[in-house]
């Protein structure tokens, strides 16, 4: 299930681009590789918001008897499964930052992104309790965000 909402939230954008066009060349030009990028941001991001939540859940979800990836799995490995797809952002809020040729968009995406998704790595890492995983998708909420605001830069910056 959370699978299937970060895909649909991350193809959403793409949609109108692969219905409409054939040729998927144009996948390169700088305006469809932000689309493109924006897309796998939201799918990342929707996930890891996601699985924070199903951890924060767990006592319930085990209560209930449902089968979520915290219970499947255990508390560890979705965590650390959680803790890669952050890593995972980085870098691709890193890739982004160097082939942008502006000096806005890495700024923004070192302080807006970046060190946001640190910090909530590390405290993903040493955090076992409900509470916390509450705060670190509270988290996760401002870096989708800042996020959707770096459209906002790039469509003034660099369209």
């Amino acid at each position: 299930g959370n699978m299937l909402v970060a895909l649909l939230c991350g193809f959403l954008p793409l949609l109108p681009l692969i219905v409409e066009k054939r040729d998927y060349t144009y996948f390169l030009q700088p305006e469809y590789f932000m689309i493109s990028f924006m897309s796998l941001f939201a799918i990342l991001t929707t996930l890891v918001r996601e699985l924070v939540k199903d951890m924060e859940d767990a006592e319930g979800d085990a209560a209930a008897g449902k089968l979520s990836l915290v219970i499947v799995l255990g508390e560890k490995a979705t965590r650390s499964l959680s803790v890669v797809m952050l890593c995972c952002t980085l870098i691709l809020f890193l890739a982004m930052a160097l082939t942008s040729g502006d000096l806005l968009t890495p700024i923004y995406m070192s302080l807006f992104l970046a060190a946001p998704s640190v910090i909530l790595i590390y405290k993903l890492i040493r955090s076992y309790r409900p509470s916390s995983y509450h705060k670190i998708s509270t988290g996760m909420k401002f870096i989708m965000v800042s996020g959707l605001g770096y459209i906002v830069l790039y469509h003034y910056t660099c369209l």
